[in-house]
């Protein structure tokens, strides 16, 4: 993957979309000026990722709210920043999907982990979870 960066720098901005790396400072930024960001794009969807913090936080602590995010960030790295997540109803239920997803892979399936995961229909998360899952075997 380092190489990949090194050879070819448009495939990393490709890959690896700003916003990506920081869940905490984007968040504030998109939701300041949501027209700078485009409906269904995966900043959108990083964006929502943000605004739950304070909540994860509260409902995990921080060890496990870190936990589940470093989970997300690996699952994100492997989302193209052409990839589209529908109207915000559709985000919505992708961000429930990712936490979902990600409290899985965090090894927190002991309890009923972050209210964000119940946010959408439990058929709805189930199937853009298997969208996330495709990402991780990229």
């Amino acid at each position: 993957m380092i190489a990949e960066v090194m050879l070819d720098p448009a495939a990393a901005e490709d890959r690896y979309v700003s916003s990506l790396q920081s869940f905490f400072q984007f968040a504030t930024a998109a939701a300041g000026h949501p027209g700078n960001v485009k409906e269904g794009s995966v900043k959108l969807l990083a964006a929502e990722v943000a605004k739950h913090w304070p909540a994860v936080l509260k409902d995990l602590g921080e060890p496990r709210a870190l936990a589940v995010y470093s989970s997300m960030s690996g699952i994100l790295q492997n989302v193209s920043a052409r990839d589209t997540f529908g109207d915000e109803d559709r985000i919505k239920t992708y961000v429930a999907a990712l936490f979902y997803v990600a409290w899985e892979l965090a090894g927190s399936a002991e309890s009923n982990g972050p209210s964000v995961m119940r946010s959408a229909p439990k058929a709805d998360v189930m199937r853009a979870a298997y969208r996330w899952i495709d990402y991780l075997s990229k």
